[in-house]
């Protein structure tokens, strides 16, 4: 045996800087082990890939942990504090007992909530206490079997030579891709194309868009029920959209492409934990509207459109009331390493510290899943709205401020005045209740007429572009039309635009009437340029998107569907003129269908085909290097009509 066990070690601090360093090492590996064995952003990674992050992502917990046992050891060098040097060793093995500690509450935590769907974030009142008891009580445990093995290990003679080559494989494993990350880490920091300065006065921009809002549900589009008679009133001096489409059936994958102009099989962003890497993090209309002097600030909700998740890198100060400046995200990591491992690291972070907080009574720990599944408090819109019209009153700079609002989102609702759902009770309600559903719509217009009064009453309304929309159509929908509406200063550009637009064209709209030409990597058109002709639009839906019910209803990820080729894809759908098409990516069926209302039909002989279809979504995933070769035989394609 190399190792065996003496009454004394002459070697104590090496032995806590070892067992520090598999302390370290068996945090990484099994954070590493239950992100890579579940849905999660290395999802998509190659092997190699998924092996360096492990490396590296462990490298970075030690080196932190060292960096803090280092000066007691230095300490510890003193000949005053020589003689009490195991006493200092016993304080400072309190360091690899809490890592030990917090790994043994994420182990039990990840069991018990994949077995029996209880955990941490489930528990509440005193449960959340014996957690807190149960974490100490694993610290002094880990913190007494590392005092006692600090004083019994050491290497033999015999095997010095074996120790030499054990740490410097070690060693060497760790640092070998040292050359290659620095290499990465400053490339990626090289690759912001955005360099634009700012010139005279800039008009305020406001974006506003609500969760799931089909068209066909509102009198401004032609709906029987008046619900939304101040987006009326706005429509008239609006550039307005008759048949306008989400880039993605999700929140994520939809905003992300408004904010980027980029389609989701471009940047792989569909559903969390996708995340915005490379060029694509800086690429975006926060980034270009902050480098004009805009003051950035985002309203929205946090995980599933919140842009410190998605990696949306330079681009907000503000983001979900928190600053930017002050707050650690993966922002924070991506500047000393790469995306993959900056995401690691802020996982492993954000899992500890909300788990921590909340056992000790810190914080409340929100389940993410609980945003999109229960109904939403008509307040919290209220207060996103309230904070962002002060935020246009006293800025000195330009402000661009996206507010997404949730009253609109199903399957159930709490409107806050019952009209059309008149004499129903709303704790009895059936999911997807068109009743409540345009109760809550006439909810959100009621928003949007006080956000106008109130932007009038400031003089603000004419120094303001204000753009209205929605994520995606009603249930997940993406082949819904969904409301866009521009209300440029002045009323300017005010008309009808028939022909199909996309979310992906409002970032170019917005840079055209700005006086700035589009970037390249923009994939949207300016809605002043798109002429009559029509164009296809490119939707995507994810794999993981799953509706299950377990005490509350929750949307739970679809694990046997993410797969190469098309990963987090699930299908890719084409909307031409009023007819779409929609491929199922691993089933190999495809779906033919209209778009309900349709203001601007085509003569049938102008339609594609089915297989002219098929080769457009062959061409379309081959452009964006995805492996099509499942997909080369029309023939053997299922259509269902």
């Amino acid at each position: 045996m190399f190792l065996k066990v003496e009454p004394t070690s002459r070697s104590p601090w090496s032995n806590l800087f070892l067992l520090t360093f598999l302390a370290a090492f068996a945090y990484g590996f099994f954070e590493w082990l239950f992100l890579v064995t579940k849905p999660s952003f290395m999802s998509a990674l190659g092997l190699p890939s998924k092996l360096e992050i492990l490396l590296l992502s462990s490298l970075l917990l030690y080196s932190m942990s060292a960096l803090l046992l280092i000066p007691f050891a230095l300490i510890g060098l003193l000949p005053l504090v020589r003689k009490h040097v195991f006493r200092l060793i016993a304080i400072c093995a309190i360091l690899p007992g809490v890592i030990l500690g917090s790994l043994s509450l994420l182990l039990v935590d990840n069991f018990t909530y994949t077995v029996f769907s209880f955990g941490i974030v489930t528990s509440q009142t005193w449960i959340r206490g014996i957690y807190g008891v149960l974490f100490l009580i694993a610290v002094a445990l880990w913190w007494f079997y590392v005092t006692r093995k600090i004083g019994e290990i050491t290497w033999t003679r015999s095997s010095t030579l074996v120790q030499k080559v054990v740490i410097s494989g070690l060693v060497l494993s760790f640092l070998a891709p040292a050359p290659i990350v620095a290499y990465r880490v400053f490339n990626q920091h090289q690759r912001n194309p955005i360099k634009l300065f700012a010139s005279g006065s800039r008009p305020n921009v406001l974006i506003i868009t609500t969760d799931g809002l089909s068209a066909t549900n509102l009198s401004v589009y032609g709906y029987e029920r008046k619900t939304t008679p101040n987006l009326e009133k706005l429509a008239r001096s609006s550039l307005v959209a008759e048949n306008a489409f989400a880039n993605a059936s999700s929140t994520t994958g939809s905003l992300v492409s408004l904010y980027t102009s980029k389609s989701p099989f471009r940047t792989r962003v569909l559903y969390p934990p996708d995340v915005l890497r490379g060029a694509d993090a800086y690429q975006h209309l926060p980034g270009i509207l902050k480098s004009l002097g805009y003051y950035n600030a985002q309203f929205t909700m946090p995980h599933y459109s919140d842009t410190l998740t998605q990696n949306v890198l330079d681009g907000f100060d503000i983001i979900n009331g928190r600053d930017v400046s002050e707050i650690g995200s993966i922002s924070t990591f991506n500047h000393f390493m790469p995306i993959n491992e900056a995401n690691f690291i802020h996982e492993l972070y954000q899992r500890l510290v909300e788990r921590l907080g909340h056992i000790f009574y810190i914080a409340d720990t929100e389940n993410p899943y609980s945003q999109v599944t229960q109904p939403a408090k008509r307040i919290a819109d209220l207060v996103k709205i309230r904070k962002s019209l002060k935020l246009l009153e006293t800025s000195s700079n330009p402000v661009f401020i996206h507010i997404h609002l949730m009253g609109t989102h199903g399957p159930l609702w709490h409107p806050e005045k019952q009209i059309y759902s008149s004499g129903q009770d709303v704790n009895q309600q059936e999911p997807w209740n068109v009743d409540f559903y345009d109760d809550s719509i006439r909810g959100f217009d009621k928003s949007i007429g006080m956000m106008i009064k109130e932007l009038t009453r400031k003089g603000l309304l004419e120094n303001t572009i204000i753009i209205i929309g929605s994520d995606h159509g009603k249930k997940w929908d993406s082949l819904q039309r969904i409301p866009l509406l521009i209300r440029f200063p002045h009323g300017a550009h005010t008309g009808v635009i028939k022909v199909n637009v996309q979310n992906m064209d409002i970032a170019p709209t917005i840079l055209d009437f700005l006086g700035l030409n589009k970037p390249e990597w923009m994939d949207g058109e300016s809605l002043y340029k798109i002429g009559s002709t029509q164009r296809p639009i490119i939707t995507a839906m994810n794999a993981n998107f799953l509706l299950v019910s377990n005490g509350d209803s929750l949307l739970q990820t679809d694990q046997a569907k993410v797969a190469p080729p098309f990963y987090q894809f699930s299908t890719i759908s084409s909307i031409n003129c009023q007819r779409w098409d929609q491929l199922w990516l691993l089933d190999h069926i495809l779906d033919i269908g209209e778009i309900d209302a349709h203001t601007s039909p085509c003569r049938e002989g102008d339609l594609i085909g089915e297989e002219r279809a098929f080769n457009l979504f062959v061409d379309y995933l081959k452009a964006y290097d995805f492996d099509v070769s499942s997909l080369k035989d029309y023939g053997k394609i299922s259509i269902k009509p």
